[in-house]
């Protein structure tokens, strides 16, 4: 489901409709870049037992990811 374009539409919809009720506006009025992932983080994975986000990991799994949401 992640790659369906009507659930990524939804979801970036749903993002910007709590931003703009919670008072957070950005230049030009844009919504912020989503990515949706193919799971959940895990424990022992992109999480430590803490809950901390392995920042590393995480850019070595998702990097390709990461790098197109920050594309002009």
């Amino acid at each position: 489901m992640v790659g369906n374009p009507a659930i990524f539409r939804f979801y970036q919809d749903e993002v910007q409709t709590q931003l703009v009720n919670n008072g957070m506006t950005f230049p030009g009025g844009k919504a912020p870049r989503i990515a949706l992932l193919p799971a959940e983080f895990e424990v022992g994975r992109e999480l430590t037992r803490t809950l901390t986000k392995r920042r590393e990991v995480i850019s070595a799994l998702y990097g390709g990811v990461i790098e197109r949401l920050y594309r002009s």
